[in-house]
């Protein structure tokens, strides 16, 4: 299902730099030579601070010099019109044409410094993706198709790395800043000079400028011959990696599906229209603290206070054993370990409980109840001729408890909060 109401804009970045009065980066070595950051650098203390509040929050901005096509635009206008990249690159001529188009000719213009001079008189070909042009088309109205300056996410999102070699990892995303910046300052010293490359350098930043989009959305920018780009939707993308994958508290991730509906009215469902329901695991994990509490206070009313236990032997008979400290066995270490392993493993989960005791008798916890369905239930039955005796599981505990823990507890409950498409 789309909300319809999540309403997502091409940002301004210009804008964006003003008023949030973005500091520039401008140098692209990333250590200095006592291998700290550098102080206009990428990942530099005094632009992005030194907390991590700051370094999750505070964004920066690298000059382009000259007027670009936002990357966003660009990729959309490439897929529409192969002329766009010769024009780019300055490798041919082009003049517009009566429908608005891009067309060859030796005696034309190029160069983005044309795009950006005639953009009132383009018109973007007609594509059976009518999604394509009125992206273009609401640029170009906003103004937004062309940009001096490109944001940079703050370096919680981008932070460095080393391995096993004491070598510090600048990260790829780190590299397409470097790269971008590189080409950058070649087209001001190609300026300067006088030199015959602008053209060619021009595209680079536009292309570099396209990869540092496609790394943070689709994944698809290329590094030393590798697809390694990271994307931000996808399921091991930088939003999930550097966001959402960071160790949060009482938390679980959860694959959303569709349950089997096997009823035939609303009240029939095992959960109504106010609750959800998620797996007993999940429950273990994000109401921790409440099910240690629990599970303390199951077990020291079963074994509080005494020194002897009654259980019932094969004969069918009444017996007596002398425990062996089940308070310390039944400790808070012991209930860890046991939610671990319910929560991480799948073979061990229907294990009897144990009772410690000094003869060492392999003797458990017993369950004795009747079989009714829950529709019987539902109707007043309390009691039927179907009595089930077996030994009582961990699983039985942890199910037991989770359910007085969540009983009265509210949780928030979200998704990832974009799931979009760029063609």
């Amino acid at each position: 299902m789309r909300d319809r109401s999540f309403h997502i804009e091409q940002l301004d970045q210009e804008k964006f730099v003003k008023v949030n009065d973005l500091k520039q980066i401008t140098n692209s070595a990333m250590f200095n030579s006592s291998n700290g950051p550098t102080s206009d650098g990428l990942l530099s203390n005094e632009i992005f601070g030194i907390t991590q509040v700051e370094r999750a929050g505070i964004f920066a901005y690298i000059d382009l010099k000259e007027d670009f096509i936002e990357p966003y635009y660009y990729k959309i206008w490439l897929k529409i019109d192969r002329n766009l990249r010769g024009c780019i690159y300055e490798t041919q001529n082009f003049r517009i044409d009566t429908n608005g188009y891009l067309v060859p000719d030796v005696d034309g213009e190029t160069g983005l410094k044309f795009l950006k001079k005639n953009i009132d008189k383009i018109k973007f070909k007609q594509t059976k993706k009518d999604e394509f042009i009125k992206a273009l088309m609401d640029g170009k109205q906003k103004g937004l198709l062309f940009t001096k300056k490109l944001v940079v996410v703050p370096p919680y999102y981008r932070d460095v790395n080393t391995n096993g070699e004491n070598r510090v990892g600048v990260g790829e995303i780190n590299k397409l800043y470097i790269n971008l910046m590189n080409n950058v300052n070649a087209l001001g010293n190609s300026n300067e000079y006088g030199l015959n490359m602008a053209g060619g350098i021009r595209g680079k930043v536009q292309d570099v400028m396209l990869e540092i989009f496609n790394w943070f959305t689709v994944g698809e920018s290329i590094i030393g011959g590798e697809h390694t780009g990271s994307g931000i939707f996808k399921k091991f993308g930088a939003q999930r990696r550097s966001v959402m994958a960071k160790t949060t508290d009482y938390s679980a991730r959860l694959v959303l599906s569709a349950p089997n509906i096997n009823v035939n009215s609303q009240k029939d469902l095992m959960v109504d229209l106010d609750y959800s329901a998620i797996p007993l695991s999940a429950a273990c994990v994000i109401s921790y603290p409440f099910m240690i509490y629990g599970l303390r206070h199951l077990f020291d009313n079963e074994f509080g206070g005494k020194s002897t236990y009654t259980y019932i032997n094969k004969s069918g008979q009444p017996e007596e054993v002398e425990l062996d400290d089940p308070l310390i066995a039944f400790s808070d270490d012991r209930f860890d370990k046991e939610l671990n392993e319910y929560i991480h493993g799948y073979s061990n989960r229907f294990k009897p409980v144990k009772i410690p005791n000094k003869q060492n008798k392999d003797i458990t916890l017993r369950f004795k109840g009747y079989s009714i369905t829950a529709e019987e239930y539902a109707n007043g039955m309390r009691e039927s001729n179907n009595i089930i005796e077996r030994d009582i599981t961990w699983l039985d505990i942890l199910y037991l408890v989770a359910t007085e823990a969540t009983n009265d507890k509210m949780c928030m409950i979200t998704r990832y909060p974009i799931n979009i498409s760029v063609a």
